[in-house]
């Protein structure tokens, strides 16, 4: 039995509604123990939805493992209430400070040594999950980053900071508030499917998102990947990881993908579709997705990404204002929840 939640995440602040990611799963382990996770748990204000969620559908207030992704606002802020109101048992967060001998510069560090000094405090242990880390029977496995490339990430994540590129970045990807305004007004629907690939192979997530965790969760016989920010090269190394433990895609198809960043076009491209997901003319097999972008965010989830996904026979949903759940068959009912819409063709012109 499998219960994946993915909640709707939104900034409260600034005027545009900036995306995060909030994802909660109960699940039955392979030796037959329930358990409850939480991967990231977006802003300061979405812990308590979190909470309130566990605590009304999962019916506890007991949280096996929480992991968080990578030190951004929008996952990981959310965490520390969820420490501080449930019974963690145990939580995995990458520390920056044992990989590189100066982080005074790191982004967000602060909220990094406020989770681990609070699941400190209240007895949850912590540790960092690297390619290779199990858990719960071999029900879930960490595909990325190892701590090389982490390491790696977060001297490239410093020097950014540094230099002032990852600023830099940033504003190349804003658009002007017009531009907002008009995108979020009009939904860039089509009646058909355009058949051209737009997805480039020089997608740059930047080495903050390169490092975020990539969990692989198998239940029920399903395969089901959680990718956070994760980036177009974290990416490929998780390819590699997933194919020496589980084997080849073809084989061993995804049953579930969550697209990285909001749906964003910079952390995939289409060499890496079609190794995950398979080709337009030949996929793997019947793969599901969900993005956790909110309903004001002008730029996510990417006309490219959802077109290619769709190409590939993917059914995708995204979370908007909703929670969006998948389920085993034999998982609890829900009075009252309805399928979720699926994404349409999309003017990838605008």
């Amino acid at each position: 039995m499998f219960e994946i939640d993915f909640l709707p995440v939104q900034s409260t602040t600034g005027a545009d509604g900036k995306s995060g990611d909030a994802i909660t799963a109960r699940f039955t382990t392979p030796l037959g123990r329930e358990v409850v996770i939480v991967v990231d748990a977006g802003f300061a204000d979405t812990g308590q939805v979190v909470v309130d969620h566990v605590q009304n559908q999962y019916g506890t207030s007991r949280v096996d493992l929480l992991i968080s992704t990578h030190p951004d606002q929008d996952h990981i802020n959310g965490t520390i209430p969820v420490v501080e109101q449930l019974q963690v048992d145990e939580v995995w967060v990458h520390l920056p400070w044992n990989h590189h001998s100066n982080t005074a510069d790191f982004s967000n560090l602060e909220a990094v040594k406020t989770l681990v000094e609070t699941a400190s405090n209240r007895g949850t242990r912590v540790r960092e999950p690297f390619t290779g880390d199990q858990a719960f029977d071999g029900a879930l496995t960490i595909l990325g980053p190892t701590a090389d490339f982490y390491a790696q990430c977060v001297a490239r994540h410093l020097k950014e900071v540094g230099s002032g590129a990852a600023a830099a970045r940033l504003a190349a990807a804003a658009r002007p508030t017009w531009m907002i305004k008009a995108a979020a007004v009009f939904e860039r629907e089509l009646s058909h499917l355009p058949m051209v690939e737009t997805l480039g192979e020089d997608g740059d997530a930047g080495p903050r998102n390169e490092s975020s965790v990539i969990t692989l969760l198998q239940l029920n016989e399903q395969r089901l990947l959680l990718t956070g920010d994760a980036g177009i090269e974290s990416l490929w190394q998780a390819v590699t990881a997933y194919e020496q433990y589980v084997g080849p895609f073809a084989t061993y198809p995804l049953n579930f993908f969550q697209p990285p960043h909001h749906g964003s076009r910079r952390n995939l491209s289409p060499t890496l579709l079609d190794h995950l997901i398979g080709s337009w003319d030949n996929p793997h097999g019947q793969t599901g997705a969900t993005i956790s972008a909110a309903s004001g965010d002008p730029k996510h989830p990417s006309p490219k990404v959802t077109n290619a996904l769709l190409r590939r026979g993917v059914t995708t949903s995204v979370t908007g204002t909703n929670t969006v759940c998948w389920t085993s068959l034999d998982a609890p009912q829900r009075p009252g929840w309805i399928a979720a819409p699926t994404v349409p063709p999309r003017d990838e012109e605008s």
